[in-house]
Parts: C-alpha cells; structure tokens; sequence
C-alpha cells in the first residue's frame, strides 16, 4: 500500500485529506419523564 501510495508524490509532497464525522442525538424526555416521539 505505501508503494502505491508513494505514486501520487508531487514535488516531494503527497497528498492527504483528513475527515471528521461527528454524530449526536438526544431523546426529548418530558419533565413527566416520559420520551416524546415525534412522528
């Protein structure tokens, strides 16, 4: 793999990208405690 990733080498630099993925969720829970679903 890092042969063929040296390929892609330009002017002594190769490229990379970096991703974030980054999730939440969150249940509503009336003050009653009982969870809402919204539909």
């Amino acid at each position: 793999m890092i042969k063929m990733y040296e390929s892609y080498r330009q002017d002594g630099k190769l490229p990379a990208t970096y991703e974030v993925v980054y999730g939440h969720a969150w249940k509503r829970i009336n003050k009653i405690g009982i969870e809402l679903n919204n539909q």
